[in-house]
């Protein structure tokens, strides 16, 4: 009985959706440690002069996005029997090396090797892998799963890995300790050993359950795959693919939004918070942000068959405006309601971007269907959105840093002009910069607000003045989902349109497999 207990919850852990989701969990595990404490780590630990940080931050961006659409060319220049393999072969060895290079951003760097340099060679080798391992997931869901229901199923596996994966980052703060790193590593150790196991679950989840892994390419297969397009050619027809120009954009948005939170969550909350009060919330913050997106995804599931995907990512957006506006209207005068605006605006944005593959897998079946393609090119797809929407994850700490600097040495201009307008001296109103106008906008709302006693003698008040600290926390969401709403009503794939594209997807496979026979 017990053996045979054993062998039926190994069946279920390598049961397709299962498998699916296991490489979620390992991605999140070791994802959500290092967007919580990389900049940290860099920044507040090592010191590293901030030139350095934006020198090395643009150079990884344009890498950051060329090798998105590499992979996913790499991986869809396969022969279609071999594709699917190559995908998992991809997730699990990429894995692997992944989760090595994790490791190596967190290690002290050699000393004969510049902090800088090290810092760029392992954000470089860390997002090559992470690139390559989550291109290869997500592109398995749309040739897995067609059916909306079947999607949704394999997004909720994925969705409760994540969610699991994502307690990493509660422990994680745990043994964070910026002064003595050694037990934070000890723990970074253990968690890469058990995502190094998660990553090859999908291998046997997958391989011997779906006849497409390991077959041969013959005659048959490249009269159903016909001639494999060029990248260039395949980019010009994504890019006059007006649906996925509209997501482009939205997505960017997105990646720009959730980064920002993840990059200065911790900051935003020990400087409103204070130190002492805060030592005991960001531990649970950061537990409650990294869990509760993806119950909230477990949570929409059965509206996306019900009321349709659209309807889902707009009731999102409108949430994330109204959470934006609502923590202007409240203030930072309250440490909790600064503290339960964080936490809602970290949540919401996450489940957003939750949702994201599911809209990149409609998007495969139109591109199926505009181009009359025999076999989805999903990885190239999925490859191209990241280049253009990956900078985001550079653009957002650099501009985070810009705007609290910027903004806050403006309002303090703002309140010299005001001191010094009591003794008579006169503003000159030549030359005000946007920025200017914004922070004497943002000025006018603070009167009066202090920041807790505690707070005053740490290094976070070097982030500048905390109306603008304030005003920068809300704003970038409020003109995020502002921006996004009006993109996402542009966004017409959904409806019977949605149900004609999935019905034309279905003929041309038909028409390959029709094809394939003849050809024996």
């Amino acid at each position: 009985m017990r053996n045979k207990g054993f062998a039926g919850a190994l069946a279920f852990l390598h049961s397709p959706p299962v498998a699916y989701g296991a490489t979620s969990f390992a991605a999140a595990a070791l994802h959500n440690i290092f967007i919580t404490y990389y900049v940290l780590l860099f920044l507040s630990v090592y010191e590293m002069d901030e030139q350095s940080f934006y020198q090395a931050q643009v150079i990884f961006m344009l890498w950051n996005s060329v090798n998105d659409p590499l992979a996913g060319w790499w991986l869809d220049l396969a022969s279609p029997g071999a594709r699917l393999g190559r995908k998992l072969t991809a997730i699990s060895v990429g894995g692997a090396l992944w989760a090595l290079s994790f490791l190596l951003l967190f290690f002290p760097p050699p000393s004969f090797l510049p902090l800088g340099l090290f810092f760029f060679i392992s954000l470089c080798l860390y997002d090559t892998f992470f690139s390559l391992v989550l291109v290869a997931h997500a592109s398995l869901l749309p040739d897995l799963a067609l059916s909306t229901v079947d999607r949704t199923v394999c997004n909720s596996y994925s969705s409760a890995g994540s969610l699991i994966g994502s307690s990493s980052v509660f422990f994680s703060h745990i043994f964070w300790k910026g002064t003595n790193l050694t037990n934070f590593r000890i723990y970074l150790v253990v968690v890469v050993a058990v995502a190094l196991y998660s990553f090859g679950v999908i291998t046997k989840g997958v391989i011997g359950k779906d006849k497409r892994v390991g077959a041969d390419c013959s005659e048959k297969e490249a009269c159903k795959a016909g001639p494999h397009p060029s990248l260039a050619t395949m980019l010009g027809q994504l890019l006059r693919h007006r649906n996925f120009l509209i997501f482009v954009a939205i997505n960017f948005i997105q990646v720009l939004n959730c980064h920002f939170n993840s990059n200065f969550l911790t900051l935003f909350v020990m400087y409103f918070v204070g130190p002492h009060r805060g030592a005991l919330l960001v531990p649970l913050i950061l537990t409650a942000v990294s869990l509760m997106p993806h119950a909230l995804v477990l949570a929409l599931a059965r509206h996306i068959p019900a009321r349709g995907l659209h309807w889902v990512v707009a009731a999102l957006f409108r949430i994330k405006l109204a959470i934006a506006v609502g923590g202007w209207l409240a203030g930072y005068a309250h440490w909790w309601l600064v503290v339960l605006f964080i936490v809602l605006n970290k949540v919401f944005n996450e489940a957003i971007c939750r949702h994201g593959n599911l809209v990149v897998a409609d998007l495969v079946d139109e591109d199926m269907a505009l181009n009359s393609r025999r076999v989805s090119a999903s990885s190239v797809v999925y490859g191209v959105n990241a280049f253009f929407t990956k900078p985001g994850q550079s653009i957002a700490p650099m501009s985070g840093w810009f705007l609290l600097r910027a903004l806050s040495v403006s309002v303090e201009q703002q309140a010299g002009v005001a001191g010094a307008g009591v003794s008579g001296v006169q503003a000159d109103p030549g030359g005000e910069t946007i920025v200017d106008a914004f922070a004497r906008w943002v000025a006018s709302f603070s009167g009066g607000v202090e920041m807790p006693a505690e707070s005053t003698n740490t290094d976070v008040m070097s982030m500048g003045r905390p109306e603008a600290v304030f005003a920068v926390m809300v704003f970038v969401p409020f003109l995020c989902a502002v921006c996004q709403m009006a993109l996402w009503s542009l966004f017409d794939l959904k409806g019977d349109k949605l149900k004609k594209v999935r019905l034309l997807r279905r003929n041309l496979e038909v028409d390959a497999d029709a094809c394939s026979l003849e050809a024996q």
